[in-house]
C-alpha cells in the first residue's frame, strides 16, 4: 500500500500568501494518487490522507497508533472477543506494520539534526524507537537528488549524512536509491520559481493532471501586486 501524507505542520515553515492552501494541496495528492495508481503493476492500493506532525518520530507514532486501531476492528468485526481476552488476541492476532518513508537527502539531514530534540539522548531514543526493530520498525528511502549551488558534490553529501546516520541508527535503517538523471535534478521549488518566472519547462516537470490543475488555478504565478 501506498500513502502521500501531508502534514500541516512543518516544523520549518509556515505558509507563504502565493503558496498552494492545504486544500489544494490535498487536491493535487488526489490526482498524483490517481496517477500513481494506475501506473503500477498488481493492486494500485494509493490514499492520501492529512496529518498534524511536524516530525517523521511523530508521524510513524500516529500512523502506527491509527493503523493499529483499524486493523484490530477488521480483525474482529465478525466476532469480537470478550473484554478481558481482548488485550492478548489484538496483540497475538493484528499485525505490525512496517512503515518506509521515502525522502530526500535535506528530510534525511533534518531528521537528523540535533535542533528538533531536546537533547543528544532524546534524538538518540527517538530515532530508536521511530526505526529499531523494538520500535516502531519503520524505514527510511533516501532519493539521491542533484542540490544546484551546494558546495559538495552529491557523493560528499551522502557520505556526510550516511556517517551522522550510523551514529544513531541501526545498520540497513536508510537505503539509498537512485531515481533518474533527469528526475533526480527536479524539485519544487524549481518547479514553483520557473511557474513565477513564466518558464514553460515546469510543466515537463510534473505529472499532466497535476499542471493542467496548477494552470487552473493560477498556483504560484506571481500577483498583481508583485509586478
Amino acid at each position: 500500500a501506498r500513502l502521500l501524507l501531508l502534514s500541516v505542520r512543518n516544523a520549518d515553515k509556515t505558509l507563504k500568501s502565493n503558496d498552494a492552501t492545504y486544500v489544494q494541496r490535498l487536491e493535487m495528492m488526489t490526482l498524483l494518487a490517481k496517477d500513481v495508481s494506475s501506473s503500477v503493476r498488481g493492486d494500485g492500493n494509493v490514499a492520501v490522507a492529512i496529518i498534524d506532525e511536524p516530525t517523521f518520530v511523530g508521524k510513524s507514532r500516529v500512523l502506527q497508533q491509527y493503523l493499529h486501531a483499524r486493523l484490530s476492528a477488521f480483525a474482529f468485526e465478525d466476532s469480537p472477543p470478550e473484554p478481558t481476552d481482548a488485550p492478548l488476541l489484538v496483540s497475538s492476532q493484528v499485525p505490525k506494520p512496517e512503515l518506509t518513508f521515502i525522502v530526500g537527502i535535506d528530510t534525511l539531514e533534518r531528521i537528523l539534526a540535533m535542533r528538533y530534540y531536546g537533547s543528544e539522548e532524546d534524538l538518540r531514543c527517538s530515532l530508536q524507537q521511530f526505526l529499531s526493530s523494538d520500535g516502531d520498525n519503520s524505514r527510511l528511502i533516501c532519493a539521491r537528488r542533484v542540490t544546484p549551488g551546494s558546495l559538495e558534490t552529491s557523493g560528499e553529501r551522502e557520505q556526510r549524512v550516511a556517517a551522522e546516520a550510523d551514529k544513531y541508527l541501526e545498520p540497513d535503517c536508510v537505503k539509498m536509491v537512485d531515481i533518474g538523471g533527469d528526475v533526480e535534478n527536479y524539485s519544487s521549488s524549481e518547479v514553483r520559481q520557473r511557474i513565477a518566472e513564466g518558464d514553460s519547462l515546469w510543466i515537463q516537470m510534473v505529472p499532466p493532471a497535476i499542471a493542467e490543475y496548477i494552470t487552473n488555478e493560477g498556483l504560484y504565478a506571481p500577483s498583481r501586486n508583485d509586478i
